[in-house]
């Protein structure tokens, strides 16, 4: 999956801040431990932050943890 990998001084500048009236940025991190935004939040960032375009890379979610 495709996502946007940003620095963790990005994602502490925007983690909790509204990206649209009803919406929340809401970086997540990879199994890598790499923090990544998705296309609508990247928009945002670079409508109402400033921010030139990141990297688009690809996004590993981490594993699940087992249910017991």
């Amino acid at each position: 999956m495709k996502a946007y990998k940003i620095t963790v001084e990005q994602k502490n500048e925007i983690e909790d801040q509204k990206s649209a009236p009803a919406q929340y940025f809401n970086p997540v991190q990879d199994i890598n431990g790499d923090w990544f935004i998705f296309e609508a939040e990247m928009n945002s960032a670079v409508k109402n932050k400033g921010w030139a375009r990141a990297i688009l890379a690809d996004f590993v979610p981490p594993e699940p943890e087992p249910i017991i």
